[in-house]
């Protein structure tokens, strides 16, 4: 999903909350609560987003209840909050969602795309982090793919032992 995806899709809910009354509270609500999934969707804070994105689908319940706009209006901004909750169970790190290895050659090659994935999404991360979101995964493996990235250049490594910080070098993988 696009950075232009997540402003259409807060537009889609202030254009939904217009239908309400003046004065609703659930307007602003539903507003705020939209531009923070935003702004957290746009700075990759997502362990934030998640929750948020709870919180909305409570309000769109609320106000589906209430009668304050059609049905399939709220129909179609949980669907999309939903795919977005999706996407966001992928990207999290440390926070007990892990990230399955889909090579399916048994060669780590899924295994490794994943891990350039989670680091280009993070920015920078530990060992510890990525020892997280694959635990069926030995740590050396994983330390053995990131020499490997580093070696060829795709990443820097930032310190040594357990404190090591890993970042994409090149942005533009």
């Amino acid at each position: 999903m696009s950075k232009e995806f997540y402003i259409r899709l807060t537009l889609g809910v202030y254009k939904v909350s217009q239908l309400f009354p003046e004065r609703e509270p659930l307007k602003t609500d539903l507003r705020e609560l939209a531009d923070e999934i935003l702004s957290g969707l746009l700075c990759n804070n997502y362990k934030k987003c998640s929750k948020n994105i709870g919180l909305i689908q409570e309000l769109f319940d609320s106000a589906e209840d209430r009668g304050l706009a059609d049905p399939r209006n709220f129909l179609v901004l949980r669907r999309e909050y939903a795919r977005v909750a999706k996407l966001i169970e992928g990207k999290n790190i440390g926070t007990g969602k892990t990230v399955e290895n889909s090579s399916g050659n048994g060669r780590g090659k899924g295994r490794q795309e994943a891990i350039l994935t989670i680091i280009k999404t993070n920015n920078k991360l530990k060992i510890g982090d990525l020892t997280k979101s694959f635990p069926g995964v030995n740590r050396r493996t994983i330390l053995r793919d990131l020499d490997v990235f580093c070696q060829s250049g795709l990443i820097i490594r930032n310190g040594s032992g357990r404190g090591a910080c890993y970042t994409i070098k090149n942005a533009t993988l």
